[in-house]
C-alpha cells in the first residue's frame, strides 16, 4: 500500500471512501462467503472445511472458517441467530427470510395486476 501525506488524503471525499469500502464488503462476500448446501446450518461441521483466507488493502490478512457461512446463512434463516434482533434493537416480528420476503412480494403485486 502506498503511503501518502495526510493532507493528500484528506482531500478525498466522503462519499469515495463508502464507496470503495462496499466495494472491498462485495469482493469480500464474492471471493470468501459461501451458502450452506446442507439443509440446516452446523456450525461445528462448518469449521471442519478449510478457512479461506483474504487480504485486505492495508496488508492485514484475515482467516474465515465456520464465519464465511454465517452472513449467507441468515439470510435463509435470520433466526440463526437468535440474538440479533434483541443486540440491534429489532422486533423479531419484522425479521423475514429472504424467501418470506420475495413470496409476499409477489403476492402483493399479484393482487395489483392478477
Amino acid at each position: 500500500m502506498i503511503d501518502r501525506p495526510a493532507e493528500e488524503t484528506s482531500k478525498i471525499h466522503s462519499s469515495y471512501i463508502r464507496y470503495k469500502k462496499l466495494d472491498q464488503l462485495v469482493d469480500l462476500k464474492t471471493r470468501v462467503c459461501r451458502v450452506w448446501s446442507e439443509l440446516n446450518f452446523d456450525e461445528s461441521l462448518a469449521n471442519m472445511y478449510v478457512k479461506e483466507t483474504y487480504e485486505l488493502p492495508d496488508g492485514t490478512v484475515i482467516h474465515m472458517g465456520a464465519d464465511r457461512f454465517k452472513s449467507p446463512e441468515l439470510l435463509v434463516n435470520p433466526f440463526y441467530d437468535p440474538g440479533f434482533a434483541k443486540e440491534h434493537s429489532v422486533d423479531s416480528a419484522l425479521i423475514k427470510s429472504i424467501q418470506q420476503i420475495i413470496y409476499e412480494s409477489l403476492m402483493a403485486s399479484h393482487g395489483k395486476f392478477g
